[in-house]
């Protein structure tokens, strides 16, 4: 056998390969709908008091479900963070909205014929829409005080439910951002409360996002 045909010989069998494994692949879509508490790592603190806050997430989602208990899930989500912190008078509360993209890996393990629980992770990349921030009429232009994008890491666990028209899953989520998303320009925000000028270091702020999620793919 010549190399031209021991070459042809090869990529038949990798096409062969990847069809096979591309007919037992399965596809789910659906939407998602949850409660998230978010707050806000500041560092250096300057002894904050920081609260989280309540607001609620939508969206939609795509899963590849490979042979076997793997798949890769791929969500789009409307979601807040951001945090409260008291002040004298009561709270001022940070909430920027994003529309975040988690992509995960995840697996699934049978309990029953219709019942299974799943574990999961993996990267987020979350894309800023819109941010209010108090002491500018309560609204700051984009990119005003907050980074454009935040990039995290979600992990979570669940169960699912198989229904007659599709699955039924209830879960939680940790989403921890890894990147500082304060444009340290020192607008429309109080220095004094967490620029961290008497440390004599540049502030950093880090997004955290607990979740409860439901969802119903078909």
């Amino acid at each position: 056998m010549n190399i031209r045909r021991y070459s042809l010989y090869l990529l038949v069998m990798l096409v062969l390969q990847i069809s096979t494994l591309y007919s037992q692949v399965s596809f789910e879509k659906g939407f998602v709908a949850g409660l998230s508490s978010a707050t806000i790592d500041f560092k250096p603190d300057a002894n904050l008091q920081v609260e989280s806050s309540t607001n609620v997430l939508a969206g939609v989602y795509g899963e590849a479900v490979l042979p076997g208990p793997l798949s890769v899930q791929l969500d789009m989500l409307y979601m807040q963070k951001g945090a409260a912190i008291k002040v004298e008078d009561g709270e001022d509360v940070y909430s920027v909205n994003y529309l975040e993209f988690p992509i995960l890996a995840k697996l699934s393990f049978a309990m029953a014929p219709t019942v299974s629980y799943h574990f999961y992770g993996g990267p987020a990349l979350a894309l800023k829409l819109s941010e209010t921030i108090p002491g500018s009429d309560d609204t700051a232009p984009l990119e005003d005080a907050f980074k454009s994008t935040d990039l995290g890491v979600a992990v979570g666990a669940g169960f699912s439910v198989s229904t007659g028209k599709g699955a039924l899953n209830i879960g939680a989520r940790y989403t921890q951002g890894l990147s500082n998303v304060y444009t340290n320009n020192n607008t429309d925000i109080d220095d004094d409360k967490f620029t961290g000028e008497a440390e004599g270091e540049d502030p950093e702020l880090k997004n955290k996002v607990f979740a409860i999620l439901f969802s119903f793919g078909f």
